[in-house]
Protein backbone atom coordinates (compact mmCIF):
# COMPACT_ATOMS: atom_id res chain seq x y z
CA UNK A 1 0.00 0.00 0.00
CA UNK A 2 1.69 3.12 -1.29
CA UNK A 3 -0.90 5.72 0.40
CA UNK A 4 -3.67 5.56 2.91
CA UNK A 5 -6.51 7.23 1.49
CA UNK A 6 -9.38 6.40 4.18
CA UNK A 7 -9.42 4.28 7.78
CA UNK A 8 -11.94 4.15 9.88
CA UNK A 9 -12.88 1.05 12.71
CA UNK A 10 -14.22 -1.28 9.47
CA UNK A 11 -11.24 -1.30 6.81
CA UNK A 12 -8.95 0.87 5.56
CA UNK A 13 -8.14 2.39 2.10
CA UNK A 14 -4.77 2.55 0.21
CA UNK A 15 -3.31 3.88 -2.86
CA UNK A 16 -1.24 0.71 -4.51
CA UNK A 17 -0.44 -0.97 -7.76
CA UNK A 18 -2.87 -3.74 -9.00
CA UNK A 19 -1.20 -6.96 -11.12
CA UNK A 20 -1.28 -5.23 -14.34
CA UNK A 21 0.86 -2.00 -13.14
CA UNK A 22 -2.06 0.17 -12.51
CA UNK A 23 -2.66 2.05 -9.62
CA UNK A 24 -5.55 0.34 -7.90
CA UNK A 25 -7.61 1.01 -4.51
CA UNK A 26 -6.77 -1.29 -1.94
CA UNK A 27 -9.70 -2.00 0.31
CA UNK A 28 -8.63 -4.55 3.55
CA UNK A 29 -10.59 -4.85 6.69
CA UNK A 30 -9.77 -4.40 10.17
CA UNK A 31 -11.18 -7.96 11.67
CA UNK A 32 -10.10 -11.31 10.73
CA UNK A 33 -12.53 -12.93 8.85
CA UNK A 34 -14.85 -15.03 10.84
CA UNK A 35 -15.58 -18.69 9.62
CA UNK A 36 -17.35 -18.90 5.96
CA UNK A 37 -16.72 -14.84 5.54
CA UNK A 38 -14.12 -15.33 2.95
CA UNK A 39 -15.95 -18.03 1.43
CA UNK A 40 -19.39 -15.21 1.04
CA UNK A 41 -17.12 -12.66 -0.18
CA UNK A 42 -15.30 -15.07 -2.69
CA UNK A 43 -19.32 -15.70 -3.98
CA UNK A 44 -19.86 -12.07 -4.32
CA UNK A 45 -16.44 -11.00 -6.20
CA UNK A 46 -16.86 -13.94 -8.28
CA UNK A 47 -20.88 -12.69 -9.24
CA UNK A 48 -19.69 -9.26 -9.87
CA UNK A 49 -16.49 -10.07 -12.01
CA UNK A 50 -19.47 -12.35 -13.94
CA UNK A 51 -22.02 -9.67 -14.13
CA UNK A 52 -18.69 -7.40 -15.47
CA UNK A 53 -18.28 -10.03 -18.62
CA UNK A 54 -21.98 -8.33 -19.64
CA UNK A 55 -22.02 -5.32 -18.73
CA UNK A 56 -20.50 -2.18 -18.10
CA UNK A 57 -18.98 -2.82 -14.43
CA UNK A 58 -15.82 -1.87 -13.28
CA UNK A 59 -13.86 -5.36 -12.83
CA UNK A 60 -12.10 -6.27 -9.65
CA UNK A 61 -8.45 -6.93 -9.41
CA UNK A 62 -8.07 -8.54 -7.14
CA UNK A 63 -9.85 -10.22 -3.83
CA UNK A 64 -9.40 -12.50 -0.95
CA UNK A 65 -7.58 -12.67 2.71
CA UNK A 66 -4.46 -11.31 3.74
CA UNK A 67 -1.96 -13.24 5.77
CA UNK A 68 -3.23 -12.21 8.95
CA UNK A 69 -6.69 -13.46 7.91
CA UNK A 70 -8.70 -10.14 6.81
CA UNK A 71 -10.60 -9.68 3.79
CA UNK A 72 -9.27 -7.28 0.68
CA UNK A 73 -11.13 -5.83 -2.14
CA UNK A 74 -8.75 -4.55 -5.30
CA UNK A 75 -10.77 -2.05 -7.90
CA UNK A 76 -8.49 -0.28 -10.54
CA UNK A 77 -8.36 3.40 -10.09
CA UNK A 78 -10.59 5.27 -13.40
CA UNK A 79 -11.64 8.49 -13.18
CA UNK A 80 -14.95 9.60 -11.91
CA UNK A 81 -17.82 10.99 -13.78
CA UNK A 82 -18.24 13.69 -11.23
CA UNK A 83 -14.77 14.55 -12.23
CA UNK A 84 -15.72 15.07 -15.65
CA UNK A 85 -18.44 17.53 -14.41
CA UNK A 86 -16.47 19.10 -12.86
CA UNK A 87 -13.59 19.97 -15.52
CA UNK A 88 -16.01 19.74 -18.55
CA UNK A 89 -19.58 20.83 -17.18
CA UNK A 90 -23.21 19.44 -17.76
CA UNK A 91 -23.75 17.75 -20.84
CA UNK A 92 -26.68 17.83 -22.95
CA UNK A 93 -30.08 15.78 -22.13
CA UNK A 94 -29.20 13.44 -24.72
CA UNK A 95 -25.80 12.88 -23.42
CA UNK A 96 -27.45 12.46 -20.09
CA UNK A 97 -30.10 10.18 -20.68
CA UNK A 98 -27.38 7.79 -22.77
CA UNK A 99 -24.85 7.87 -19.71
CA UNK A 100 -27.78 7.16 -17.20
CA UNK A 101 -29.17 4.51 -19.83
CA UNK A 102 -25.72 2.44 -19.89
CA UNK A 103 -25.63 2.95 -16.07
CA UNK A 104 -29.18 1.59 -15.37
CA UNK A 105 -28.58 -1.62 -17.62
CA UNK A 106 -24.76 -1.99 -15.43
CA UNK A 107 -27.46 -1.65 -12.42
CA UNK A 108 -30.40 -4.39 -13.92
CA UNK A 109 -27.09 -7.07 -14.66
CA UNK A 110 -25.52 -6.70 -10.97
CA UNK A 111 -29.14 -7.25 -9.82
CA UNK A 112 -29.86 -9.94 -11.57
CA UNK A 113 -26.79 -11.50 -10.07
CA UNK A 114 -27.81 -11.04 -7.00
CA UNK A 115 -25.64 -7.72 -6.15
CA UNK A 116 -26.94 -4.23 -4.75
CA UNK A 117 -25.22 -1.21 -5.13
CA UNK A 118 -26.07 0.80 -2.28
CA UNK A 119 -24.05 4.12 -3.56
CA UNK A 120 -24.58 5.18 -6.73
CA UNK A 121 -23.54 8.33 -7.10
CA UNK A 122 -21.75 10.58 -9.66
CA UNK A 123 -18.49 10.07 -8.12
CA UNK A 124 -18.99 5.63 -8.09
CA UNK A 125 -19.65 6.04 -12.34
CA UNK A 126 -16.33 5.96 -13.72
CA UNK A 127 -15.31 7.01 -17.06
CA UNK A 128 -12.84 5.63 -19.65
CA UNK A 129 -11.94 5.69 -23.55
CA UNK A 130 -15.04 3.69 -24.26
CA UNK A 131 -17.57 5.23 -22.32
CA UNK A 132 -18.92 4.76 -18.92
CA UNK A 133 -18.49 1.58 -16.02
CA UNK A 134 -20.26 1.68 -12.61
CA UNK A 135 -17.78 1.34 -9.83
CA UNK A 136 -17.74 1.35 -6.38
CA UNK A 137 -19.29 -1.86 -5.55
CA UNK A 138 -17.22 -2.18 -2.48
CA UNK A 139 -19.60 -0.47 -0.41
CA UNK A 140 -21.68 -3.25 -0.04
CA UNK A 141 -19.17 -6.12 -0.14
CA UNK A 142 -19.38 -8.58 2.35
CA UNK A 143 -16.86 -8.47 5.41
CA UNK A 144 -16.02 -4.89 4.18
CA UNK A 145 -19.43 -3.42 4.18
CA UNK A 146 -20.27 -1.23 6.89
CA UNK A 147 -23.54 1.50 7.43
CA UNK A 148 -22.91 4.98 4.90
CA UNK A 149 -25.14 7.03 7.37
CA UNK A 150 -27.52 9.52 6.25
CA UNK A 151 -26.05 11.41 3.00
CA UNK A 152 -27.19 13.60 0.07
CA UNK A 153 -28.92 10.40 -2.03
CA UNK A 154 -30.28 8.21 0.84
CA UNK A 155 -33.45 6.99 -0.28
CA UNK A 156 -36.54 7.75 2.10
CA UNK A 157 -37.07 4.07 2.50
CA UNK A 158 -33.42 3.72 3.95
CA UNK A 159 -33.62 7.48 6.62
CA UNK A 160 -34.49 5.31 9.82
CA UNK A 161 -31.54 2.81 8.80
CA UNK A 162 -29.01 5.46 8.26
CA UNK A 163 -30.17 7.61 11.37
CA UNK A 164 -29.67 4.66 13.51
CA UNK A 165 -26.16 4.16 12.22
CA UNK A 166 -27.40 0.41 10.67
CA UNK A 167 -26.57 -0.73 7.01
CA UNK A 168 -29.13 -0.41 4.53
CA UNK A 169 -29.23 -1.08 0.34
CA UNK A 170 -31.67 -2.11 -1.91
CA UNK A 171 -32.56 -2.74 -5.40
CA UNK A 172 -34.82 0.44 -5.31
CA UNK A 173 -32.49 2.14 -3.63
CA UNK A 174 -29.93 2.35 -6.48
CA UNK A 175 -32.85 3.18 -9.16
CA UNK A 176 -33.42 5.97 -6.39
CA UNK A 177 -29.85 6.95 -6.21
CA UNK A 178 -29.48 6.59 -9.99
CA UNK A 179 -32.10 9.01 -11.10
CA UNK A 180 -30.94 11.41 -8.24
CA UNK A 181 -27.40 11.24 -10.29
CA UNK A 182 -29.04 12.23 -13.21
CA UNK A 183 -30.41 15.34 -11.93
CA UNK A 184 -27.11 16.55 -11.00
CA UNK A 185 -25.58 15.36 -14.51
CA UNK A 186 -28.47 16.99 -16.01
CA UNK A 187 -28.48 20.59 -13.73
CA UNK A 188 -25.10 20.22 -11.35
CA UNK A 189 -26.61 20.01 -8.38
CA UNK A 190 -30.08 18.02 -7.00
CA UNK A 191 -33.36 18.80 -7.23
CA UNK A 192 -33.86 19.27 -3.47
CA UNK A 193 -30.59 21.67 -3.28
CA UNK A 194 -30.37 25.29 -2.88
CA UNK A 195 -32.72 26.77 -6.14
CA UNK A 196 -30.01 29.41 -6.61
CA UNK A 197 -28.04 26.21 -8.17
CA UNK A 198 -30.07 26.11 -10.68
CA UNK A 199 -28.96 28.99 -13.03
CA UNK A 200 -30.22 29.57 -16.83
CA UNK A 201 -32.72 26.82 -16.76
CA UNK A 202 -35.15 25.50 -19.69
CA UNK A 203 -37.82 24.67 -17.64
CA UNK A 204 -39.45 21.15 -18.21
CA UNK A 205 -43.63 21.55 -18.59
CA UNK A 206 -45.27 19.78 -15.62
CA UNK A 207 -47.17 16.84 -16.14
CA UNK A 208 -48.68 15.49 -18.61
CA UNK A 209 -46.42 17.41 -20.93
CA UNK A 210 -43.10 16.56 -19.43
CA UNK A 211 -41.18 14.45 -22.30
CA UNK A 212 -41.02 10.44 -21.04
CA UNK A 213 -38.03 10.34 -20.08
CA UNK A 214 -38.06 13.41 -17.77
CA UNK A 215 -41.47 11.39 -16.37
CA UNK A 216 -39.29 8.20 -16.21
CA UNK A 217 -36.85 10.08 -13.32
CA UNK A 218 -39.67 11.45 -11.80
CA UNK A 219 -41.46 7.96 -10.94
CA UNK A 220 -37.43 6.64 -10.08
CA UNK A 221 -37.81 9.03 -7.62
CA UNK A 222 -41.31 8.38 -5.79
CA UNK A 223 -41.11 7.89 -2.22
CA UNK A 224 -42.29 4.73 -2.37
CA UNK A 225 -40.19 1.76 -3.59
CA UNK A 226 -42.91 -0.40 -5.38
CA UNK A 227 -43.46 2.23 -6.92
CA UNK A 228 -40.52 2.87 -9.07
CA UNK A 229 -39.82 1.47 -12.25
CA UNK A 230 -36.39 -1.07 -11.74
CA UNK A 231 -33.28 -0.72 -13.64
CA UNK A 232 -34.34 -2.45 -16.30
CA UNK A 233 -37.44 -0.41 -17.01
CA UNK A 234 -35.15 2.78 -15.90
CA UNK A 235 -33.10 2.09 -18.94
CA UNK A 236 -35.96 1.42 -21.20
CA UNK A 237 -37.59 4.21 -20.28
CA UNK A 238 -34.55 6.83 -21.16
CA UNK A 239 -34.07 5.12 -24.69
CA UNK A 240 -37.77 5.42 -25.63
CA UNK A 241 -37.67 6.24 -29.48
CA UNK A 242 -40.92 9.37 -28.65
CA UNK A 243 -38.80 11.05 -26.13
CA UNK A 244 -37.95 14.12 -26.67
CA UNK A 245 -35.68 16.78 -25.41
CA UNK A 246 -36.24 20.02 -25.09
CA UNK A 247 -32.71 21.57 -25.67
CA UNK A 248 -29.93 19.56 -27.56
CA UNK A 249 -26.97 22.02 -26.63
CA UNK A 250 -24.07 22.26 -23.99
CA UNK A 251 -24.66 24.51 -21.03
CA UNK A 252 -28.36 24.80 -20.47
CA UNK A 253 -29.58 23.18 -17.44
CA UNK A 254 -32.82 21.39 -16.97
CA UNK A 255 -35.27 22.02 -14.53
CA UNK A 256 -36.89 18.88 -12.93
CA UNK A 257 -37.95 19.95 -9.50
CA UNK A 258 -41.97 20.34 -10.72
CA UNK A 259 -41.62 16.63 -11.11
CA UNK A 260 -40.31 15.53 -8.15
CA UNK A 261 -42.36 14.46 -5.65
CA UNK A 262 -43.10 16.66 -2.20
CA UNK A 263 -42.40 14.23 0.43
CA UNK A 264 -39.64 12.95 -1.02
CA UNK A 265 -38.39 17.04 -1.67
CA UNK A 266 -38.77 17.43 2.07
CA UNK A 267 -36.91 14.62 3.21
CA UNK A 268 -33.96 14.89 0.83
CA UNK A 269 -33.12 18.48 1.19
CA UNK A 270 -32.81 17.47 4.89
CA UNK A 271 -30.41 15.20 4.21
CA UNK A 272 -28.63 17.29 2.07
CA UNK A 273 -28.79 20.52 4.96
CA UNK A 274 -28.06 17.79 7.21
CA UNK A 275 -25.01 17.12 6.40
CA UNK A 276 -23.46 20.57 5.23
CA UNK A 277 -19.95 21.03 5.68
CA UNK A 278 -17.30 18.23 6.20
CA UNK A 279 -17.71 17.49 9.60
CA UNK A 280 -17.55 13.45 10.58
CA UNK A 281 -20.64 11.63 10.69
CA UNK A 282 -22.09 11.22 13.97
CA UNK A 283 -22.59 6.97 13.01
CA UNK A 284 -21.15 4.51 10.57
CA UNK A 285 -18.73 5.10 7.95
CA UNK A 286 -17.66 8.30 6.24
CA UNK A 287 -20.44 8.64 4.05
CA UNK A 288 -20.64 10.21 0.46
CA UNK A 289 -21.00 13.88 1.62
CA UNK A 290 -24.04 15.63 0.89
CA UNK A 291 -21.63 19.14 0.30
CA UNK A 292 -22.41 20.40 -3.02
CA UNK A 293 -19.59 22.14 -5.21
CA UNK A 294 -20.32 23.27 -8.65
CA UNK A 295 -21.35 20.59 -10.79
CA UNK A 296 -20.28 17.78 -8.52
CA UNK A 297 -20.99 16.22 -5.50
CA UNK A 298 -17.99 15.59 -2.93
CA UNK A 299 -17.66 11.81 -1.92
CA UNK A 300 -15.69 11.03 1.11
CA UNK A 301 -15.66 7.29 1.70
CA UNK A 302 -16.88 6.11 -1.83
CA UNK A 303 -13.32 7.04 -2.94
CA UNK A 304 -12.16 4.01 -1.47
CA UNK A 305 -13.92 1.82 -4.43
CA UNK A 306 -13.57 4.59 -6.87
CA UNK A 307 -10.32 7.46 -7.05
Amino acid sequence: MRAVLDQDATLTAGLTIGPDGQHAVLLVGSERLHPGQAEELARWADALSDAAKVARIATIAGYGRTDDGRGYLLTRVQPSLSDQLRLMGQPTPEQARNIVALIADALATAHSYGIVHGAVSPTTILTDPHGVLLGGFGATAPSLAAPLGLWALTPPEHRPAALAGEFAASVAGDVFSLAASMCVILAGSLPWADPATWADIADLPSRPDAPPWALAVRDALSADPDQRPNAEEFAGALRDPENVSLVEFPGVKVDLRSLIPRQVGRLSAFSTEAMAGDEAPATGRARPSGHLSGSSIRVHSTVRDTT
